[in-house]
């Protein structure tokens, strides 16, 4: 696998990742500019030893993990992030400069609140869309501070570029509900606010939604 330089996309789909531990330190995939994981079961050291050997990667799809997902991203060319149906453990943005898209969504897993998923935003000066957060099971860090309820946000907390924001809530439980004001107030040149909300919660009336966003 390693030995195919000129791959530009690539796509594993229910397959186990080799040890990467034997592979030769100069294999890499030095064309690839996107790479789709499908029912892939992979340790944490051979996602990052797959990102780390494709040096101008610019869209990474995860979807449907056999493990949890910790993903630490230091790239200078990734676009685009998307993780889908599947158990997230860390999602580390440490250095991403042209990270525009950070999208996941776990929809049909069930409730992961005794795994809460850490989201940490770090320098992604360039990021326009990041979601579906949940305040209820997702421990949301800017910089180096946990945004949680009551958190006194400053300039080091905000990621104004940011214009494209989802959530997804649970109006009913009142502890999640919580952390949504700190977290709105961290992305504060929203234009669009996309919200989500399971459908045992629609029957609450939508005044109840309008006058809490208000």
């Amino acid at each position: 696998l390693f030995r195919c330089a000129p791959l530009t996309r690539l796509f594993l789909s229910a397959w186990r990742l080799p040890d990467t531990a034997a592979v030769p330190r100069s294999a890499a995939f030095p064309n690839l500019r996107e790479l789709g994981l499908s029912l892939v079961a992979m340790e944490d050291r051979d996602l990052a030893f797959l990102l780390d050997r494709s040096p101008v990667l610019e869209i990474l799809t995860i979807v449907a993990a056999q493990v949890g997902v910790r993903l630490r991203l230091v790239s200078h060319s990734v676009r685009c992030v998307q993780l889908c149906y599947s158990i997230l453990v860390d999602i580390l943005v440490v250095d991403a400069p042209r990270l525009e898209r950070l999208l996941q969504w776990t929809w049909g897993l069930g409730s992961n609140s005794d795994k809460c998923c850490r989201v940490k935003i770090g320098h992604a000066p360039n990021l326009r869309a990041i979601g579906y957060l949940q305040p209820g099971e997702h421990g949301l860090e800017i910089g180096n501070t946990a945004i949680k309820a009551g958190t006194k946000l400053s300039t080091s907390t905000l990621v104004p570029s940011v214009q494209n924001l989802a959530l997804e809530l649970t109006f009913q439980v009142r502890n999640d509900l919580k952390k949504v004001h700190n977290f709105l107030q961290c992305f504060p040149n929203v234009e669009t606010l996309h919200i989500r909300v399971s459908k045992d919660h629609f029957s609450l009336p939508l005044s109840m939604y309008a006058v809490w966003l208000s």
